[in-house]
Order: structure tokens, then C-alpha cells, then sequence
């Protein structure tokens, strides 16, 4: 299937312009030469694969054929897993790609636009967009990759209209979904399968304490931890954090250099607020 590429964004070969109206096209900044999987893949190798390459989303091919597509957020361990993880043993039985992909697909060519590049990531909610000529996967597109080359694009202080972007405080949602430190891995999960609450604020009163993501609660189950585990032992303790007054384009540009998709908003040490890779790309969209 091709060498892997690891589903970065990797700076294209010119200047992005938004601002003048100059827009790419999905071709320059898609990642090419994705890795992909195969329905009988074990959904526990689909999990080494994420962690070793780096990636978060995998194609999946049948007969030289793009069949679905899975996410990290797909590959949560069963409870036959985590009983399997806890005993040490392998087992039978195991799933694989095929119960957990989804089949409907939204897709791009390499020839469209940024803007549609955009206007489908937010409406799609699986944070990748295969890139099809025709039948054939020629890249994919994540919310990652729009993100950085937006983050580019805002390099200057002002936005077309010639108005100064908006501040983080105007742009996150308000009332954040958030966690405890008491709380388990497995009220996290059930709580986490908002689209607002990748990844959970962890606060004691309305301190931050940390934030967990679905990916440190998969780790930790996979790791034979009961489901039990309280989020203080498995949270990060130090995240990135802005102020509600941090412009907007500087925070596309932390969350891009740092491969995030969102970060606490804080006032001092209290959290006022969550500002996500979503809130950013519809902001772009609505600056054009």
C-alpha cells in the first residue's frame, strides 16, 4: 500500500495567503501515501500501529478499495479485551477492523478548495477526510493538517476585513463538559463521547488540575488497569494553557506546533473555558 507517511503537517512548498483571497487546494497540504489497514486487521494491531506511526486515523482498504475508515476514538478496548489485558493472556476471539469501522465516508479530491476542505471536517465529526481520485486514495486530510496550514495563514494581525481577530474568550463555547479527579476512567469515557469533551478538563472546584483525553483512558485500559483507575493517576498534571484575552491566531499556532486539539482556557489557575480545533477552523471558515 505504499510507504507510510505519518499524517503530519508538514509546511507546503509557498506562502498561503488567505487574506488575499489566494487559497490552496487539498493536494498541497493532504498527507500522501497514507498507512492503511485491512478488515481482518486486529483492532489491537490497528491501536500499535497509532501509537508507533504517530497517527490517529487509518484507511481501510478491500480489493485495492477504500471500505471505511477508523479513529483512535474507535479503538476503545471491549470488556473481553480488559479482562483478556488483566489475566495476561492473548486469547481468541479478538476484534478487528471490521466491527469497528465506519463505512460512511466523506471524502475530497485533491483539487478542492480549503474552504470545502473546512466546510467538511466540521460537518463530518470524524476528524479525517480520505482524498479520492476517482477510486483511488491518493491521501488523507485531518482536522491536524487544516489546522496548521490555517495557523499559517493567520500570520498577520488583522483578518480580511481588516478587523484584529477574535480573542479565545469570543470564541470557546461556554460551560465546558469537565471531569473530577476522583472521577473513574470509565465515567470519563461515558462522559467523553460528546463531541464537546475531547479531551475533559480535570478541576478541583473550579481550578484546573490536569485534563485527560481518550486516548490516555484507551492506554490505561489497555494496560490492564481496572476501569476503576481514578483520573488523578492517569491524567497530565501540566497541560499547555491560554488566557481568555489570548488572540486566536496564536492559539492555532500552539495547538498546531503542539498537535493538540484543544486547549484550557484559564484565568490565573481557574478554568474559565475550553478552546478546541473546531472553534478555529469555524472561525476560519467564517473570515472568508
Amino acid at each position: 500500500l505504499g510507504q507510510p507517511s505519518l499524517d503530519t503537517c508538514s509546511d507546503p512548498p509557498f506562502t498561503i495567503t488567505v487574506s488575499k483571497g489566494v487559497l490552496v487546494d487539498v493536494a498541497a497540504i493532504m498527507s500522501s501515501k497514507p498507512i492503511c489497514v485491512a478488515l481482518d486487521t486486529p483492532v489491537e494491531a490497528a491501536r500499535e500501529l497509532m501509537d508507533s506511526r504517530g497517527v490517529r486515523h487509518l484507511p481501510v482498504v478491500a480489493d485495492d478499495r477504500v471500505v471505511g475508515l477508523v479513529s483512535d476514538r474507535d479503538l476503545y478496548p471491549t470488556e473481553r479485551e480488559i479482562a483478556i489485558a488483566r489475566n495476561g493472556s492473548r486469547g481468541d476471539g479478538r476484534p478487528t477492523i471490521a466491527d469497528v469501522l465506519h463505512t460512511k465516508l466523506t471524502t475530497l479530491t485533491p483539487d478542492d478548495s480549503l474552504v470545502t476542505a473546512a466546510m467538511k471536517c466540521l460537518s463530518n465529526g470524524d476528524g479525517c477526510l480520505p482524498v479520492m481520485r476517482g477510486t483511488q486514495l491518493v491521501g488523507i486530510l485531518s482536522e491536524m493538517d487544516l489546522l496548521g496550514t490555517i495557523a499559517r495563514s493567520w500570520r498577520q494581525d488583522e483578518q480580511p476585513d481588516g478587523k484584529p481577530h477574535p480573542t479565545a474568550e469570543h470564541l470557546m463555547p461556554p460551560f465546558p463538559l469537565v471531569a473530577t479527579p476522583e472521577m473513574t476512567g470509565t465515567e470519563a469515557l461515558g462522559r467523553g463521547r460528546s463531541p464537546r469533551a475531547r479531551p475533559l478538563p480535570v478541576i478541583e472546584g473550579d481550578l484546573l488540575a490536569g485534563i485527560v483525553s481518550d486516548r490516555d483512558l484507551r492506554r490505561c485500559a489497555m494496560a490492564g488497569l481496572a476501569p476503576e483507575t481514578a483520573l488523578s493517576e492517569i491524567m497530565e498534571r501540566d497541560p499547555l494553557t491560554i488566557g481568555p484575552r489570548h488572540p486566536s491566531p496564536e492559539a492555532a499556532a500552539l495547538m498546531a506546533t503542539a498537535r493538540i486539539s484543544a486547549l484550557p482556557v484559564v484565568d490565573g489557575i481557574q478554568l474559565v473555558g475550553m478552546l478546541t480545533l473546531t472553534d478555529l477552523i469555524k472561525h476560519f471558515v467564517h473570515t472568508l
